[in-house]
């Protein structure tokens, strides 16, 4: 069956956690089993096999999606700030 899921972390450059929210798993994984270019914050297609993870493929256009719609909300959030309410001495 295939699901999106993100690269959230990878944990001391030897696994890497993925997370596929349609479904409530996480699932790790050796790095060395991600396709070259993979880095955190990506999102993938993801075949999976029971609780296996068949296969990945870069999902290039929902990383940019995403990193876009993060990228407009903080612009809007620093649009809006007035500054810290607390003084410096």
């Amino acid at each position: 069956m295939k699901h999106e899921g993100v690269l959230d972390r990878i944990v001391d450059g030897k696994f890497a956690t993925l997370l596929v929210e349609e479904i409530g798993e996480e699932y790790t994984l050796d790095v060395s089993e991600l396709p070259d270019g993979s880095k955190e914050g990506m999102w993938f297609f993801i075949t999976l096999s029971g609780d296996k993870i068949v296969s990945l493929e870069m999902n290039n256009k929902k990383t940019t999606d995403v990193e876009n719609r993060v990228e407009e909300q903080l612009t809007r959030m620093r649009a809006k700030s007035k500054g810290s309410r607390f003084k410096r001495k």
